[in-house]
């Protein structure tokens, strides 16, 4: 009979390995490692994402919408991602993207001195804290190995979703069905960028979602 393994952990280590039973105990005591998704803003050019103004706001907006994504898990629920993040400070979601510097607003981020701003906070992340009061180090939230953060091929935005042990609980279920929502978003979103040729003509965006 032919069977399927879907779970990658299965795949990268045997059940009884010390760390499969030791992640497991940990799992089981104090809940599963949060989902994550990602997703990556890149220059298809290799010149830096951050050259151009108007698509700094474009995708600013872009993250807003995201946040406002609604599921329907089932015909009586509506579930945003404020629903289902994860919240270490029990009021504000994590979302590590540059933007978060400035409180996800665009007004806060000056179009005359915008290269200056980010800059700033990038090389002093504990002086541009977010709502959820994580330093949002470079590393996070730029690509590139340049050692000048204006050069940043792209930019990183991850958010962080509760977990469950149990696969077919409702936070699981909630979680599985705004992540589809997004992805569809987020495909949409590709299209949306090829067809802003005057704004993104040489901008790609790129999905990875980690579960």
């Amino acid at each position: 009979m032919l069977q399927l393994e879907t779970n990658p952990v299965n795949l990268w280590v045997s059940p009884k390995a010390d760390a499969y039973l030791q992640r497991k105990t940990y799992d089981e005591s104090f809940g599963p490692f949060y989902r994550t998704q990602q997703i990556f803003v890149a220059n298809a050019t290799g010149e830096s994402i951050l050259q151009d103004y108007d698509v700094l706001q474009w995708w600013f907006n872009k993250e807003i919408e995201i946040q406002q994504l609604t599921a329907h898990p089932d015909e009586e629920t509506n579930i945003t991602y404020d629903d289902i993040c994860f919240k270490p400070t029990g009021d504000s979601c994590i979302l590590e993207s540059f933007t978060q510097y400035f409180y996800g607003d665009i007004n806060n981020l000056d179009k005359s001195d915008y290269k200056h701003q980010i800059k700033s906070c990038a090389d002093s992340p504990v002086n541009c804290l977010p709502t959820f009061q994580q330093p949002l180090k470079r590393g996070l939230v730029f690509g590139g190995d340049s050692e000048d953060v204006l050069d940043s091929e792209a930019f990183v935005v991850t958010l962080l979703v509760n977990n469950d042990n149990d696969p077919h609980s409702a936070p699981i279920k909630n979680a599985e069905s705004w992540e589809h929502a997004l992805e569809r978003y987020l495909t949409d979103l590709v299209e949306e960028a090829k067809g802003l040729e005057s704004l993104l003509s040489h901008t790609w965006l790129c999905l990875l979602m980690l579960l």
